[in-house]
């Protein structure tokens, strides 16, 4: 199924109220987005935890359905889901883990959403600081950052220590970075999202990646619950699949 472009009116609305924003406002100026299903169609974090299970041999995984725990942890508490496949890398060289990421994106390639890797570029143009802030393992988002245009200094995702960057953990840790300036802008895809969204100082864009039927029911919902509150607010709002708005 074909990504569905920002319409001209949408796109022209962003970038004339950015505009405008830079003109009346010293920077530094930040942007924020969601990774998994805002910047492409997949989950990094779990295609990296796929890649260690397949080809890396990991002593931790041994004796275990590294699935079936990694789904346990995650219905209980979810930080200590996305904390252990973090620490499933802790053993390791950062160069041995970034090669493995990398290796990753190979093996499971990503679909990335074309309209914000364009939205992204013209961001850059104007100087505007991108992060991508993700519940995935960060040395996944990393590898994956410049796909979409960016260096891996602009990922923010789980580590071994740190905020846990789920829900409010996303607000926290970009303004952490950002040393407490807001973004203008932030774009998510899921209620997880809403926090981060909520920072921005200017610009909230939701965006949907999950259709009716589709085997994720649980992003489904949480993609209709981000939604329902953008409309709810005003926030700006694309589908990449089905119906406009």
């Amino acid at each position: 199924m074909m990504v569905k472009p920002f319409s001209s009116a949408i796109k022209k609305q962003i970038l004339d109220k950015i505009d405008d924003y830079l003109a009346r406002t010293a920077g530094p100026h930040y942007a924020a987005f969601d990774a998994d299903g805002t910047l492409w169609d997949s989950d990094v974090g779990e295609n990296f935890f796929q890649y260690q299970i397949d080809f890396c041999n990991l002593p931790a995984l041994k004796n275990m359905d590294p699935w079936a725990h990694y789904l346990n942890l995650k219905k209980q508490h979810p930080p200590d889901a996305y904390r252990w496949l973090a620490q499933l890398c802790e053993p390791y060289p950062l160069e041995k883990i970034q090669t493995w990421a990398n290796d990753a994106i190979k093996q499971f390639p990503l679909k990335i959403l074309e309209p914000q890797k364009e939205l992204i570029a013209e961001f850059l143009k104007r100087k505007i600081h991108v992060y991508i802030v993700s519940a995935s393992t960060h040395w996944a988002v990393e590898a994956s950052a410049p796909l979409v245009g960016l260096s891996g200094n602009s990922a923010l995702g789980v580590t071994t220590t740190g905020t846990v960057t789920w829900r409010e953990g996303k607000r926290v840790a970009l303004l952490e970075k950002t040393k407490g300036i807001a973004p203008l802008f932030c774009s998510g895809n899921s209620s997880g999202d809403i926090h981060l969204l909520e920072c921005a100082s200017l610009l909230r864009l939701a965006v949907q990646t999950q259709l009716p039927g589709s085997s994720h029911a649980n992003l489904l919902e949480d993609e209709q619950k981000l939604l329902a509150l953008a409309q709810e607010r005003g926030w700006l709002i694309h589908h990449f699949y089905g119906s406009s708005t």
